[in-house]
């Protein structure tokens, strides 16, 4: 709209006292809600909308709102990652218990590897102990023979 479409107030005062008048009205769609000092014809208007803003500032909520919006995905990528992390803790914590398992099960193997050999060495020393049983054995028969043929003559 431009400025000689509007209202015209040649001071600040003269346009607020103009904006209290209408503000009284009830039969507006759209009332006045502040007064600005137009950059163009220096002279100042009513206004329906909240506040003026400038270029800069308009720039800044831009930059603002792309920031909170780059933050709230931030935000959302550490939330997903720390769920990741607690998953991957969950799957080690898992994978231990399975390791851990599988150590108990290579021990209790290791053991019975051991327990085979040790069983192993048993029956050779049983075999070898037995052949010297046998050997003994044998020995005694003949002494006992002799002494038979001592105790006989």
């Amino acid at each position: 709209m431009l400025c000689k479409e509007k209202g015209r107030y040649s001071n600040e005062r003269m346009a607020l006292i103009a904006l209290g008048e209408i503000c009284k009205r009830q039969n507006l769609q759209v009332y006045p809600v502040r007064v600005y000092q137009c950059n163009v014809c220096k002279l100042w208007h009513l206004t329906s909308k909240a506040e003026y803003k400038t270029a800069q500032e308009k720039e800044f909520e831009k930059t603002s709102r792309q920031l909170v919006d780059e933050i709230t995905r931030l935000e959302n990528a550490v939330s997903t990652e720390k769920q990741n992390v607690e998953k991957l803790r969950s799957h080690i914590h898992m994978l231990q218990g399975h390791k851990a398992k599988r150590e108990e099960r290579s021990i209790k193997h290791s053991k019975l590897t051991v327990n085979n050999k040790e069983i192993e060495q048993l029956k050779i020393e049983l075999q070898k102990a037995n052949i010297k049983a046998d050997m003994i054995k044998n020995e005694y028969y003949r002494l006992l023979k002799s002494i038979r043929k001592i105790v006989m003559v």
